[in-house]
């Protein structure tokens, strides 16, 4: 019985130390990295094992500072850098110059990281490139593009950027890095801190993000803790009692990182001095444009005058300084960060917003695209969506918007109540395919009051044959249905298309189809609404009909109403008149053609940004084989008088 005991307490004691040990607190987070290369180029000692190879004795790699308006030095994101590796552009001789890193051993879980700044415009003039080369195998590989990768970013601005590239394909190889600069009238750019980054989880790493990234935390203390306390210096939230929290750092700096972790025994305490590592990131200047317009196929917003107008800040990375022009209003500038104005007097105007803080600057810079007063078509299709338009087609069951299987007998477009009063004189709609073999079938397009959020009755009706559909394969055709008096609108409405055929014969099939927004993400936008005809298993008609909205597809049709304010008396004409100057195709291959050319003083071509890309005298036809693909604005001055239009360079 003695033994008994003795070995029961033996046993428990031996429990206890199984199951209450000593916590001993520990973290790391996925963000965790260890520099094993760094090139600063900061000094020409720092440069000491890397080889420049010029073909231009002026106008080479340097060690040096931005000499590009509003872009400031590394430092404002490194406050240790003293210089940064620059070029400047040369006008009127060819540059080729690289400059070579030493030879490196690539380790597993390594990253190529650096900084780069440049025009994403004028690289297509003289680019900017890093390659890696196998020193033994002489293998070159193009690691970084800058004209490649502006197409496909979008990047035009120069602004500092941030790289980072996979180099797993390289481990346990021996590898140099080339950085050349190749081209002639391009313009300057800058290199800084050149890394090769190894994952690590060592008392040495640390975590590296951007201002405005997250840390994502991960427990390693031993001990079996059942609690967490951490505090998070700059973090949002700065306390958490998860186990693996994520923290949001949107000021840059060094913060440290405490974790103290309990169990039943005790608890411990363990620290990081400057764990989290955040670098500066300049602003990317970005506009929301005022709710109390519509969108525009002709413009980019039409809004009434003589009411208040909200323009919004939506740029990234936390601008903390604000620089409106907005022509025309009634603060033609403005410091604020979401300025409230009023356009008084019709006309067509520009929007820019420059944005900072303290990494650098950006803007935007629209020109005329805001439209105040008068008539202009509206639609539902953001600015960015319209090179993107496309049909929506379901394999054996036709088209969305057009000839279908579906028993979808018509289609709406859903508009948002006008700010003010206004009225409807004609609908355009812009088409994807008219093929058909009913051409004398009637296609009516209705405006419609909501009823219900459904679109209800009918307030005006126009119809045309389908023989007279427009459609090309040069350009975007609309196709005017004209009702026989205008249509007061002063609620939300619908735009209702009905009668599209689906035939099948011999002789073909109807083909007809509406242009759409390509499928927007689940949860977006949607304007619109099919009428669905209930059918039995075998397809026959039970005589029941309904309206829905499509929550299935998030779209809106190429349906555009020609809207006029009539708060006030209208004058603006020239925004709506198709044929002010002839400018052919709009969607445009290698050059563009103007008509009636006589008395043209100035022809220009903009990105939607506002960046002037061409400028020419008189120049007919003009060759834009050299522009990226995308949208475009083109204006000509032809008798004192302003033409614009939207074109599309494919």
């Amino acid at each position: 019985m003695k033994k008994i005991f003795i070995c029961t307490i033996i046993g428990i004691i031996i429990g206890y130390e199984v199951n209450a040990q000593n916590v001993k607190a520990n973290f790391t987070a996925e963000e965790c990295t260890k520099e094993v290369y760094k090139q600063g180029f900061d000094s020409n000692q720092d440069l000491a094992e890397w080889t420049l190879t010029t073909t231009n004795e002026t106008n080479t790699w340097y060690l040096g500072n931005s000499r590009i308006t509003g872009i400031p030095p590394f430092s404002s994101i490194d406050p240790t850098s003293i210089n940064s590796l620059a070029i400047k552009y040369d006008a009127k001789n060819a540059q080729n110059e690289s400059i070579t890193s030493p030879e490196m051993n690539i380790e597993s879980n390594s990253f190529c990281t650096f900084y780069a700044c440049f025009d994403g415009v004028f690289v297509m003039y003289a680019n900017l490139t890093i390659e890696i080369i196998n020193t033994k195998t002489q293998q070159k590989d193009v690691l970084f593009d800058a004209f490649l990768w502006s197409q496909e970013s979008g990047h035009e601005r120069p602004k500092w950027q941030f790289f980072k590239y996979d180099l797993s394909a390289y481990t346990n190889q021996t590898v140099q890095f080339i950085i050349t600069y190749k081209g002639m009238d391009g313009d300057d750019a800058l290199i800084d801190n050149f890394c090769i980054i190894q994952e690590s989880n060592d008392e040495t790493s640390t975590a590296n993000i951007q201002e405005g990234g997250q840390v994502h935390f991960k427990d390693t203390s031993t001990g079996n803790p059942t609690t967490w306390e951490w505090t998070f210096e700059g973090g949002e939230p700065a306390t958490s009692t998860e186990q693996n929290p994520v923290i949001t750092y949107k000021t840059s700096g060094n913060y440290p990182v405490k974790l103290i972790a309990k169990n039943a025994n005790g608890s411990n305490e363990y620290s990081r001095t400057d764990f989290v590592m955040v670098k500066g990131v300049a602003p990317i200047a970005a506009i929301g444009w005022p709710d109390e317009g519509y969108l525009s196929p002709y413009t980019g917003i039409f809004v009434p005058t003589q009411t208040d107008i909200h323009f919004t800040d939506i740029s990234q990375h936390l601008p903390t300084a604000w620089k409106w022009t907005l022509t025309g209003s009634s603060q033609p500038t403005s410091t604020e960060q979401n300025p409230v104005v009023r356009y008084n007097k019709e006309g067509i105007y520009d929007v820019t917003l420059q944005v900072a803080n303290s990494s650098g600057t950006d803007f935007v810079d629209y020109k005329e695209v805001i439209q105040a007063g008068g008539k202009q078509y509206i639609w539902n299709i953001e600015m960015q969506e319209t090179e993107t338009l496309e049909s929506i087609y379901f394999p054996f069951f036709g088209y969305y918007g057009g000839s279908n299987w579906l028993g979808m007998l018509a289609f709406a477009e859903h508009f948002q109540k006008p700010i003010t009063q206004g009225k409807i004189s004609e609908v355009s709609i812009f088409f994807a395919s008219t093929s058909t073999i009913t051409p004398d079938a009637l296609i009516t397009v209705s405006i419609a009051q909501s009823q219900n959020g459904l679109p209800g009755n009918k307030l005006a009706s126009a119809s045309i044959p389908a023989k007279e559909l427009q459609y090309s394969d040069d350009t975007w055709l609309p196709t005017d249905f004209k009702f026989e008096n205008p249509v007061e609108i002063n609620e939300e409405f619908f735009v209702i298309v009905e009668g599209i055929p689906n035939n099948t014969s011999d002789k073909g099939t109807d083909d007809i189809a509406m242009l759409c927004t390509a499928r927007r993400p689940d949860g977006s936008k949607s304007t619109v609404y099919h009428l669905l005809e209930e059918q039995n298993d075998d397809g026959t008609p039970t005589g029941k009909i309904e309206w829905f909205k499509n929550t299935d597809e998030f779209l809106s049709f190429a349906i555009a109403p020609l809207f006029t304010y009539t708060n006030v008396s209208s004058s603006i004409n020239n925004s709506v008149d198709k044929q002010q100057i002839s400018i052919c195709p709009s969607v445009i291959q290698n050059q563009i053609e103007l008509f009636d050319t006589n008395n043209i003083e100035n022809i220009t071509i903009y990105t939607l940004l506002g960046q002037q890309v061409y400028q020419a005298i008189n120049a007919s036809p003009i060759n834009v084989s050299h522009l990226q693909k995308g949208f475009y604005i083109i204006q000509v001055i032809k008798d004192q008088q302003k033409y614009t239009q939207k074109i599309y360079i494919q």
